[in-house]
């Protein structure tokens, strides 16, 4: 069972779980917790904060034999053939670290990125994006030095150590990074990507003081107690997996720390163990999850409507308190970026029956900063890039040769103006001035999705009344 799958959620209450965590801010020392009523809360509660552990096993586990501190490079786009990752980015590289700073410090050697977007974003195992390094920044080539401070996270550019451009503090002992780099579509740029690869280099740093906690052995989540399988059900593969790393991931907003640590023992987890409370029902507190997610989405100032059926949720990147949407974004969305960096607009699936296409309308080119880039990239139903004779599966200022009506590139900075993309079936081709704009979706016909991504984008793109949205038209197919 995918980890996707099994919270095909509706959006809906977690009614309990919010009024449980007001009430843990209100009151405190918390009184016992021995209600079969309050039992249940603090179970639903802790399968909503410690389900991106589970997201965090499964990108470990994508990478065989893994050891922390080493980089592992991605060298190739992704495609169609690569069917393990839903909605997956397809106009940058990855690479990733597994950081482990209980009882060392981390450098890290970045050569000179140029005319290219890049970012080095760092997370702790929930998916909060607690920094970044890259592009938009202006940052340089040099060296980095990474550290364990909780209590003063993020990049630091003043008071660094001599011979560094910066200090990455890190909220928890281990975290993770996932650097992006755009590849165009000159066929000779990822072998200019790679050489970029190349050069980048991890050096441990051992400190004199004593470990802040045990090494982070990656091998834990090929651990069969925290696998869901047909003998340990999803919930409590989970409960167990927050069991084991709660000590060593604690809330990143210090003042919640007490009262996720006394909710997390009422529902059965202390000292790295989970124990089942009699009363506890995870079948209920997986409902409760789901119902917590159109909750969490009508909740005013939750979701911003851009319009024309695109909406942004607020408050992503570094969830800070927002334990819901981060458990709703860690299903589709793990490790996003915060919003300096990229920002997400959603639209409902697209149904598309056999013979019609749709339509894409921009009122103008999105509005990004020097150093970022905009894609529009379309998915299966299931959220799988869709196989086609052109190996296209995004389009946007760096890919597709995108044009306006009139035949004028995008890439003319002198023009400006609304421009149109096809979604259509991907055995019917378009007209040949459809052909550079055209984004092929599944030849079954039913429902496609699509991910607009604004890298950089300027403040506009994120404000409600800024720019104006695509519209999307269902028409008939359009034949060559």
């Amino acid at each position: 069972m995918r980890w996707s799958a099994f919270f095909t959620a509706s959006l809906a209450s977690a009614a309990a779980v919010q009024q449980q965590q007001h009430h843990r801010r209100a009151c405190s020392p918390a009184p016992p917790c021995t209600d079969v009523a309050c039992v249940q809360n603090a179970t639903n509660f802790a399968f909503v904060y410690g389900a991106p552990l589970y997201a965090a096993g499964t990108f470990v586990r994508a990478v065989p034999l893994a050891v922390t501190n080493f980089i592992y490079h991605q060298r190739n786009l992704a495609t169609a053939a690569g069917v393990g990752v839903v909605r997956p980015n397809a106009d940058t590289v990855y690479s990733g670290i597994f950081v482990d700073v209980s009882a060392a410090d981390l450098e890290v050697t970045l050569p000179e990125i140029k005319d290219r977007y890049w970012v080095f974003p760092f997370y702790d195992l929930y998916g909060n994006n607690i920094g970044n390094i890259g592009s938009i920044n202006n940052d340089t080539a040099g060296k980095y030095i990474i550290k364990y401070k909780p209590d003063d996270y993020g990049v630091k550019y003043d008071n660094v150590p001599d011979g560094y451009v910066a200090q990455i503090n890190l909220a928890a002992p281990y975290g993770l990074v996932i650097q992006r780099i755009l590849v165009t579509d000159d066929p000779d740029d990822i072998q200019k990507v790679r050489d970029i690869q190349d050069q980048i280099k991890t050096l441990v740093l051992p400190r004199l003081e004593l470990p802040v906690a045990p090494p982070w052995i990656l091998s834990m989540f090929s651990d069969p107690r925290y696998l869901a399988s047909a003998t340990n059900p999803l919930p409590l593969a989970i409960l167990r997996l927050t069991a084991a790393l709660a000590e060593w991931q604690q809330p990143i907003v210090a003042g919640d720390r007490p009262w996720v640590a006394s909710l997390l023992k009422a529902a059965g987890i202390e000292h790295g163990v989970y124990t089942k409370p009699e009363s506890a029902n995870l079948t209920i507190a997986v409902a409760a999850a789901n119902q917590s997610r159109q909750a969490y989405a009508a909740q005013p100032g939750a979701v911003k409507d851009m319009g024309h059926n695109w909406t942004i949720f607020n408050d992503v990147g570094n969830f800070l308190s927002h334990y819901v949407l981060r458990y709703i974004i860690a299903q589709v969305g793990y490790l996003i970026l915060g919003p300096d960096q990229a920002i997400y607009p959603f639209y409902p699936n697209i149904d598309l029956p056999l013979g019609k296409a749709a339509i894409l309308t921009f009122s103008a080119k999105p509005k990004i900063t020097p150093g970022g880039f905009w894609s529009l990239t379309a998915y299966d139903s299931e959220g799988f890039l869709v196989k086609n004779s052109l190996n296209r599966y995004a389009v946007g200022d760096h890919r597709g040769n995108l044009t306006f009506p009139d035949g004028t590139p995008l890439s003319d900075a002198a023009v400006d103006g609304p421009f149109k993309i096809l979604l259509q079936a991907s055995n019917v081709n378009p007209p040949a001035n459809w052909t550079s704009n055209w984004l092929p979706v599944s030849e079954a016909g039913g429902i496609a999705q699509v991910t607009l991504r604004w890298y950089g984008g300027e403040p506009i793109m994120n404000e409600v009344g800024g720019y104006d949205y695509p519209t999307l038209e269902i028409v008939d197919a359009l034949q060559a």
